[in-house]
C-alpha cells in the first residue's frame, strides 16, 4: 500500500517514460509493477533479490515471514526456518552485464544488506541519478549509508525510514 498510496520510494523523484529502473530487493515485485507501467514500452526495470547482489556464495537464510529473508552474512533473521546455499554477486557487475550506462532510479529494501550492497555498486553510482533505500534494518544505517553516498556525490535526505539520494537540489 505504502508504494502505490503514499510513494514512499519515488517521493522526490518520479519514474517517467523511458526511465531505467533498479529494484533491489523486489520480493513480490509491488513496487518493480509500479514502475514498469511508468517506464512503459521505452524504459527497463530491473528486478533483483538481496542474494544476488554480493560475489561468491553464501547461505541465505529463509525465513517463515514473507520479506524476510536474509543472508547469513547480516545476524538475526526473523522467524527462520531453512537455509539454502545462493550465488552471490555485486550490482556493478549485474549492470556490467546488463551492459546499461543510465541509471535513473534505483530502490534498495535489502534487509539490512543496503550498504554492501552500494559498496558493489561503486561503478553504477557515478552515472546514477535518484536512489530510494529503506535505512531502518540497524540503528545506524541510515548515517552510514548517508555519508558513503555524500562521499560519491549524492545530497541525501532521510524521511520515515527511507533514504533518498539524488545529484543537484531537491527540496
Amino acid at each position: 500500500m505504502k508504494i502505490f498510496i503514499k510513494n514512499i520510494y519515488d517521493k522526490y523523484e518520479s519514474i517517467n517514460s523511458g526511465d531505467v529502473v533498479i529494484d533491489i530487493g523486489a520480493h513480490v515485485g509491488m513496487f518493480t509493477v509500479k514502475a514498469a507501467r511508468k517506464v512503459a514500452n521505452s524504459g527497463l526495470v530491473v528486478a533483483i533479490e538481496p542474494e544476488e547482489n554480493f560475489r561468491g556464495v553464501t547461505e541465505l537464510i529463509v525465513s517463515e515471514l514473507s520479506g524476510t529473508h536474509k543472508l547469513a552474512l547480516y545476524p538475526n533473521p526473523e522467524n527462520p526456518k531453512d537455509k539454502k546455499t545462493v550465488p552471490i554477486d555485486t550490482l556493478d557487475n549485474i549492470i556490467q552485464e546488463l551492459g546499461l550506462r543510465r541509471i535513473d532510479f534505483i530502490k534498495i529494501d535489502a534487509e539490512g544488506a543496503e550498504l554492501d550492497i552500494l559498496k558493489g555498486a561503486q561503478n553504477v553510482l557515478q552515472f546514477t541519478k535518484y536512489l530510494a533505500i529503506a535505512a531502518y534494518h540497524t540503528p545506524n544505517e541510515a548515517n552510514e549509508i548517508k555519508t558513503f553516498l555524500e562521499k560519491h556525490g549524492f545530497r541525501v535526505i532521510i524521511g520515515d525510514g527511507i533514504l533518498y539520494a539524488f545529484r543537484g537540489t531537491k527540496e
